[in-house]
């Protein structure tokens, strides 16, 4: 306990309201906390601290109870799930449009470590939905939204499209998963950018850089 509060506090940023955290979500906390013997497992439990503590209600009981079993090798592998996360339309979504690979060569995911195997066990202890048939689409009634990956930011111009939508691939992060997401750290995934730009505008969508903030 003592090693995950240590890590906290540089953590905490000058707008931090640790004072309107809910005693039993506190309570909660420690519980659990105090079982963590890995290093790796502390920080991640660290980062939920200070986030709930920045921002309280930000992370919810249910997903703490959700995050105490999970063991070192199933966060490693949530983890590179959230290196394939945009931000769309204000929401975290995961765009993972193929799950396995050609007999030729290896997708782009499963060269990352995301295979149909691993999907399925996200899908298992409840971070994610999979639906490999037809998959998830992100509609809007806007004409134009903002989308960013990493840092990289892109405007989506829908103007004049009957469909206004966004093919969101075969995985969704369920309210836990896009809760977990928000203290993870992910690594862009090289490429991965410009694949999904390309999909999207093979799709018939206006996909352009912008400096609008993420």
């Amino acid at each position: 306990m003592e090693s995950i509060v240590a890590q906290v506090v540089p953590m905490l940023e000058g707008s931090a309201r640790p004072e309107g955290v809910e005693d039993d979500w506190i309570i909660n906390f420690f519980n659990h906390a105090r079982h963590i013997d890995d290093k790796e497992m502390q920080t991640l439990w660290a980062r939920l601290l200070a986030g709930e503590a920045t921002e309280p209600g930000s992370f919810s009981k249910r997903t703490m109870n959700m995050l105490r079993p999970l063991d070192k090798r199933e966060a490693e592998v949530f983890a590179n799930f959230c290196r394939f996360v945009w931000q769309i339309d204000g929401y975290a979504m995961c765009l993972v449009y193929e799950t396995e690979s050609s007999y030729l060569e290896p997708t782009l995911y499963v060269k990352s470590g995301i295979t149909y195997d691993e999907l399925s066990h996200l899908n298992s202890i409840g971070l994610t939905t999979l639906n490999t048939n037809s998959g998830f689409r992100k509609g809007t009634s806007l004409d134009s939204i903002t989308v960013s990956y990493c840092g990289s930011v892109f405007s989506v111009n829908m103007q004049g499209l009957e469909d206004k939508s966004i093919e969101r691939g075969f995985a969704v992060l369920n309210q836990a998963g896009r809760e977990l997401a928000a203290i993870t750290s992910p690594v862009p995934v090289e490429g991965f950018a410009e694949y999904v730009i390309a999909r999207w505008r093979a799709s018939g969508l206006d996909v352009t850089p912008s400096t609008t903030s993420p």
